[in-house]
Parts: structure tokens; sequence; C-alpha cells
């Protein structure tokens, strides 16, 4: 199960724009043959750490069918058609997250970081 985190790109100026996936999670089998999206509240029903057991509540895709979640996971060009796109137009905020053992932070603008660990 990957959570799905997307960071805008600036455009012009001030406007950035940001791919609007729907679903928070997104969840692959081994093989890589079928997928599926979920939000927070479906993740909340399900058990489990490395592998997930959900409930029957959600469809399950073919990866022959390509989706906007599925184009950004291959990282295929495909994306910019499948994906939904809004447009900010002021700088988005600093984010700074942990997700397990990674540490995701996103700077609208390039600055030089000091982290210690």
């Amino acid at each position: 199960m990957y959570r799905m985190v997307v960071s805008p790109t600036r455009i012009l100026n001030n406007t950035y724009v940001q791919f609007d996936i729907g679903k928070d999670y997104f969840g692959i089998n081994l093989l890589q043959r079928s997928y599926l999206t979920l939000t927070e509240m479906d993740v909340v029903k399900c058990r489990g750490t490395d592998i997930m057991n959900c409930p029957a509540e959600q469809a399950v895709y073919s990866t022959e069918v390509d989706s906007c979640a599925l184009s950004l996971y291959f990282q295929s060009t495909r994306a910019r058609e499948r994906c939904k796109r809004k447009v900010i137009s002021r700088p988005p905020q600093a984010r700074l997250e942990r997700y397990g053992s990674t540490v995701l932070y996103y700077l609208a603008e390039p600055q030089t970081l000091h982290l210690q660990c």
C-alpha cells in the first residue's frame, strides 16, 4: 500500500499546477496485474501492516485499465492525459512529513537545508 503525495509544480511566477488524484492510497498486487485506490477512511478499516486485509468495499481494477494513479505509479507520460489538474495562484506552504522511515519535504523555492539526524 502506498500513500500518494502530490506536490505542486511551478508553471509561471506565482502560479502552480497540481494533480488532483482523488484518493490518498494506492495498492497494487505483487505481480502488478491488479490495483485499487483507497481514501484515508477506507484504509482505517483495513487490518495488518505488511499485508493489508481490507473489507471488500472497493473496486479492484486490472492494470490494463489505465488511470491517473496507475500512470503516476508507473511514471507514465499518460499521467498528463489521465489526471485532473488544478491551478494554484499562491505559493504552497512548505511541508515536512514523516511516513514510517521516510521523510518527505516540499519547498516552493530552492533553499539550502541543514538536516541533522
